[in-house]
């Protein structure tokens, strides 16, 4: 049996086996993964909100100056703390939408 599932993976297809298919998918998937892990980590920062766009600046300067960001336990708040959901289809879906917005703006 797996001899034959073997055979069948290793197996040309028209041009391609399907391993490298299966190999090809598998690999294609890991850079789509990891390049929206990554992109959602830099488009998360309090550096990359404030300066990405010129109206979000004078947000920035009172940000410095608040309570969120200076204040006696050492621990700040980030605009992704509470501006962007947590959870994972919101995320994505907040990020697209406020992308899409900018993009067309």
């Amino acid at each position: 049996m797996l001899r034959r599932a073997w055979r069948v993976l290793t197996s040309p297809s028209a041009r391609w086996s399907v391993l490298s298919l299966v190999v090809l998918a598998l690999v294609i998937g890991a850079v789509g993964v990891i390049g929206t892990q990554v992109m959602v980590a830099v488009t998360g920062t309090n550096e990359f909100c404030g300066g990405a766009c010129h109206s979000m600046q004078w947000v920035t300067q009172e940000y410095r100056a608040s309570g969120h960001a200076v204040n006696r336990t050492g621990v700040s708040a980030g605009c992704h703390d509470c501006h962007i959901p947590h959870n994972y289809p919101d995320l994505l879906w907040n990020k697209a939408k406020a992308g899409i917005k900018d993009v067309i703006g």
